[in-house]
């Protein structure tokens, strides 16, 4: 009667561990898949500005995801997706010294990101009107959408779309020259 009673608790003992063991397993995985993927940053290519005859419009550049604060840990999937977003375009404001040279940002140090919020596919990007009024004209405002769009939607297989708002309402076009009243599958200018 011992026997089996120090059988069936150490099996127990041993599911148990199997159990939690697993867990704990799948939560690493996930942890290091999501911070182990690089982003795929979009910079305009200082040679299209000066001639649009070239053929790349964008200087393609990898980093690393942003790390995940303690709180977020246990966060859905798209809050996860939604900070590395805003982590994305916050590195689109400086251009990497190592391309420098044949690289510049339209998504600049004066844009002022309200938000990246990620939900059901949808990247919704929400931009402060008076951080807009400092951009250019039409090249500026399509080169600013391709150069976000691209981004995300290279960055994170979880984006099939990324929609604009501006603050914090949908508006037909961010500076009255290219349509943002519908979500963008894909880049303006590619």
């Amino acid at each position: 009667m011992i026997r089996r009673n120090f059988r069936t608790l150490v099996s127990a003992v041993l599911i148990c561990a199997l159990v939690l063991l697993s867990a704990g397993c799948i939560k690493q995985e996930s942890d290091e898949s999501y911070s182990g993927k690089d982003l795929t940053l979009y910079y305009v290519n200082k040679a299209y500005l000066l001639d649009e005859s070239t053929k790349e419009v964008f200087v393609q550049y990898n980093a690393k995801r942003p790390s995940l604060p303690k709180e977020l840990e246990k966060a859905t999937d798209d809050e996860k997706v939604s900070y590395a977003a805003v982590g994305a375009l916050l590195l689109l404001k400086e251009v990497p010294a190592n391309i420098s040279d044949k690289a510049v940002s339209v998504v600049n140090k004066d844009v002022v990101i309200n938000n990246v919020t990620v939900k059901y596919g949808v990247a919704v990007v929400d931009i402060e009107r008076e951080s807009l009024e400092k951009l250019g004209g039409s090249m500026d405002e399509s080169l600013f959408v391709s150069q976000i769009v691209a981004t995300l939607l290279d960055s994170f297989e979880e984006v099939t779309s990324v929609q604009f708002m501006v603050d914090g309402k949908e508006v037909d076009s961010l500076m009255g020259h290219v349509d943002t009243s519908a979500p963008f599958v894909a880049p303006t200018i590619r």
